[in-house]
């Protein structure tokens, strides 16, 4: 279906501005305060559930919902991710806590991020973690040709 809406918040009103020019103005101070909590905790669902949805493992998914709800604690809306596999393939590497690497690899930029995917050790570790996930699953290669 195509964009029929556009959405955009300012202060308590949310509006929405549809194609046709249709407008709906939602003023937050009209709901009743239980209301106002249920959409709240939908809300921090939603946001906290989003923050792990493409993660690869348990361990990544309860790291990026843990930084999302410390970021949502020290007043951000967008946080960075938890670090994912490449903190996973860091900690093995390294040695280091998980939390240790997921705080490290936060700090790098996306550029340092590439250089670190290829260092073969970070490689080796990512192809490690990847082959666990796999688990017994297997493809009749030979049957492919």
């Amino acid at each position: 279906m195509a964009k029929v809406a556009t959405k955009a918040i300012s202060g308590n009103y949310l509006t929405i501005s549809f194609v046709g020019g249709e407008t709906l103005e939602c003023d937050i101070s009209r709901l009743a305060p239980e209301i106002v909590t249920r959409l709240a905790m939908h809300g921090l669902s939603q946001k906290v559930g989003d923050s792990y949805a493409s993660a690869e493992s348990v361990t990544e998914a309860a790291e990026s919902a843990r930084a999302q709800w410390d970021g949502l604690l020290g007043g951000e809306w967008a946080t960075r991710s938890g670090g994912g596999i490449l903190a996973e393939a860091l900690s093995r590497a390294t040695g280091k806590e998980l939390a240790e690497c997921v705080d490290a690899v936060r700090r790098l930029d996306d550029k340092q991020k590439r250089k670190l995917s290829g260092d073969a050790r970070i490689l080796t570790a990512i192809a490690e973690i990847r082959k666990e996930r796999a688990g017994g699953s297997t493809i009749d290669l030979a049957a492919m040709f």
